[in-house]
């Protein structure tokens, strides 16, 4: 998929076009990650980390496995959703397999059946509001759609922005 693909295009405008009165934030952050999962190629699953009042917890995700593999960060301190959400920047773990940087989590992260990650930090209005985290099950899976993941990203907090502005 490219950054002028179609199905970017069309989670861009969903995006944009999100009834927040009727959904609410809730609802918007568990449209964030369906459409994630659905837009960037390789991603299997995906969460939003949100950073309330200093703390980290999952806000939306898509199952079990990525609200788990978030939750087993905010526990031990570290990991690449925090390392996003903290640094406003994008984290991309392709091969899990072999990455050290976050040993622990790693480790579990492949013993879960996952092998690649990415986590974009999701900021508005000057502030970090957490990141957006993609999972994928093959080694490199998410290699291909990095701008694509990033541009549906920027998209996401721009909406997310909207809403808490709106909320």
């Amino acid at each position: 998929m490219t950054a002028g693909s179609p199905d970017l295009t069309a989670a861009v405008e969903e995006l944009a076009a999100a009834d927040l009165a009727g959904n609410g934030l809730g609802g918007l952050l568990n449209r964030i990650v369906d459409l994630a999962v659905r837009t960037v190629g390789g991603a299997t699953e995906a969460s939003i980390t949100w950073i309330d009042g200093g703390r980290s917890h999952t806000a939306a995700s898509t199952g079990q496995l990525a609200a788990q593999l978030d939750e087993w960060q905010y526990l031990h301190g570290h990991g690449p959703c925090l390392e996003a959400a903290g640094e406003r920047t994008t984290v991309v773990a392709p091969d899990l397999t072999t990455d050290i940087r976050w040993y622990a989590w790693t480790a579990h992260a492949v013993a879960s059946g996952v092998r690649s990650a990415m986590s974009i930090g999701l900021a508005a209005g000057g502030r970090a509001l957490g990141a957006l985290n993609i999972y994928g099950r093959t080694t490199g899976a998410l290699d291909g759609d990095g701008d694509v993941a990033r541009i549906f990203a920027a998209n996401a907090a721009t909406a997310l922005d909207r809403a808490l502005r709106y909320d």
